[in-house]
């Protein structure tokens, strides 16, 4: 067994490895000098491709990242960052026609897929509430809020409660509502409604009102009576319009990173009952991940299917997740084993998937530990927000 740090020690090493691998890579390597903003794809070797389109998850989560980093580190060049990701994005992401954000933007910054896909809403809500929180400025809250007023307008389900996949540019009904290809095109998904949470969350935590509580302790509640299946200790991935699910697949990422965030939500909420409800939950969701979704090596696997198949990779994002929502079932109960765990998915993705030549993490690496080389090292999906994230709040949660 490897020997088991101290949570200062934890900390401490979440903190080197922000400043030192994570966001020394995007710091180095993605300000787009010629055509403004970030680089849409940085390619393995951690060269720019600059006629990458430029999406709104990755330049959402940019902002995000950095204006967290500068609030906590109080470092200027994270500043500077954020400064540049809140002007970028306000001034091409945001559709001052109809509202919301684009999907996604051509290399010159022109609207590229213009359909409002309501998790890239969630994660504009997101970015802007967190550089509110840095700044102060009045104006990132007032985007922030009207990024909401649209999903709340024309996003809603409005008969089984939630919110839809997508819409079009004008808000309006559309064919195709996936969110990836990867994804079911089906009106409701776990993922969407879990970033939607998220959002909302800190949101309410940086310009608190009734309107954003109620609306939180909804999501809250979704996720406990809706997404959670308590026969399995998963949540679900996809449903209908009624929340009848209708896939098995289970994302083991996806499970864990809700035990933290939906805790922190349901604290925020600040409802004894569905605070129980949500600890029972969580309890069991971890407990279950530990049980099935942990590699002997410590690692965290992709995906489970309802044949017995597992997908046996471990993506970056579900590492980083994983040591989360271990830490906090760790201080929900006491129990020593999620520690561990915390303590060997985060070892083990240091280790394994981390880029030593160039920084940042590889976007995963299959059973034997050994990298997809061939994956760009930054793109549409991969960004700083999930490891940058993880290292802030477990720096935050274990250091003091």
């Amino acid at each position: 067994m490897i020997p088991i740090p101290s949570p200062i020690e934890f900390a401490a090493t979440a903190e080197s490895e922000l400043h030192q691998v994570i966001l020394s890579f995007w710091l180095k390597r993605s300000f787009d000098q010629a055509k403004g903003g970030f680089y849409g794809e940085i390619d393995p070797s951690g060269v720019p491709v600059p006629g990458a389109d430029k999406g709104a998850i990755l330049n959402a989560r940019i902002l995000w990242t950095f204006s967290a980093a500068a609030r906590i580190f109080k470092r200027d060049d994270y500043a500077a960052a954020a400064k540049l990701a809140y002007d970028y994005f306000t001034a091409h992401f945001i559709d001052r026609e109809f509202g919301g954000t684009y999907w996604a933007l051509d290399c010159d910054g022109a609207p590229k897929d213009d359909k409002k896909q309501i998790y890239a809403q969630g994660f504009s809500i997101y970015g802007l509430a967190e550089y509110y929180a840095l700044t102060g400025d009045s104006k990132a809250l007032e985007e922030a809020l009207a990024i909401v007023d649209c999903v709340e307008k024309f996003g809603t389900e409005p008969v089984h409660s939630g919110y839809w996949e997508a819409r079009s540019r004008s808000w309006q009904p559309m064919a195709d509502i996936r969110l990836s290809s990867r994804d079911m095109n089906v009106p409701k998904s776990f993922n969407t409604h879990l970033h939607v949470l998220e959002a909302y969350m800190r949101l309410f935590e940086v310009a608190p009102s009734e309107f954003l509580r109620a609306r939180l302790k909804e999501l809250v509640r979704i996720h406990v009576d809706h997404i959670y299946n308590p026969d399995t200790g998963h949540l679900e991935l996809f449903f209908d319009e009624e929340w009848k699910s209708l896939s098995p697949t289970v994302s083991y990422g996806h499970d864990i990173e809700a035990v933290w965030l939906l805790q922190r939500a349901a604290e925020d909420v600040g409802d004894a009952a569905l605070l129980k409800k949500v600890f029972d939950m969580n309890v069991h969701v971890a407990e279950t991940t530990l049980r099935e979704g942990i590699a002997p090596d410590g690692g965290i696997y992709y995906e489970g299917f309802p044949d017995g198949r597992i997908d046996r990779d471990r993506h970056w994002w579900p590492q980083v997740e994983a040591a989360l929502g271990f830490v906090c079932a760790w201080r929900l109960t006491g129990k020593k084993k999620f520690y561990n765990a915390a303590w060997r998915v985060w070892d083990y993705g240091r280790s394994h998937l981390r880029n030593k030549e160039i920084g940042e993490w590889y976007f995963r690496v299959d059973d034997e530990g050994k990298p997809y080389a061939d994956i760009p090292m930054a793109s549409f999906w991969k960004c700083p927000y999930h490891g940058g994230r993880a290292c802030m709040e477990l720096y935050e949660k274990l250091g003091k």
